[in-house]
């Protein structure tokens, strides 16, 4: 991090004493990821068969009720097939990281998410040859139940794009090895 960016908006979730060891954002990614595979296929069925069924119903004049019924398959259609990428382009400008001696906190656009030192559940790290990567945390099923997507990014909880991960898992094992607090 340059230091220019503007990290304020952390300071009301942290405790205190709270040291921060790390902060960043998402630099090297893609936006797409090994879920889109099978979603790319699958959206563009959904939306041609979308299409195909509005333009069906448009064509043969039947009741307004049959249009107004495709309109929301259409826009679902459209919104996989390429709304999504863009959609995830744009949370990913929008996020930041920060790892603290207590947390790791990771917000995008408005929401804010935490994970306790404490509580930390099993990290996956998937780094590339030039460092940079994405760390995963696994979630219970329960959490996952609420957050229906198939979308990498909010798959539980990720710190996705990182130029360097090893700055960062530097800061999370700084984090694990500090002492204990109140």
């Amino acid at each position: 991090m340059d230091g220019m960016e503007d990290y304020s908006w952390v300071s009301s979730y942290l405790t205190s004493g709270e040291q921060i060891l790390w902060r960043g954002k998402p630099e090297k990614y893609s936006i797409f990821n090994k879920n889109d595979l099978y979603l790319i296929p699958f959206s563009i069925l959904w939306c041609g068969f979308a299409i195909f069924w509005e333009w069906g119903v448009i064509t043969s004049r039947t009741p307004l009720m049959f249009w107004l019924w495709g309109i929301p398959f259409v826009c679902a259609g459209l919104y996989f097939v390429i709304g999504r990428f863009f959609h995830r382009s744009y949370l990913l400008r929008r996020s930041a990281y920060v790892i603290t001696d207590r947390k790791i906190i990771r917000k995008s656009g408005k929401k804010v998410d935490m994970l306790q030192k404490n509580s930390l559940p099993h990290m996956q790290v998937d780094r590339k040859s030039d460092g940079s990567g994405t760390i995963r945390f696994a979630m219970p099923r329960s959490y996952m139940a609420f957050n229906l997507s198939f979308f990498e990014y909010y798959a539980g909880f990720s710190l996705v794009g990182l130029s360097d991960v090893r700055r960062a898992l530097n800061a999370i094992e700084t984090m694990q090895s500090s002492g204990e607090y109140q």
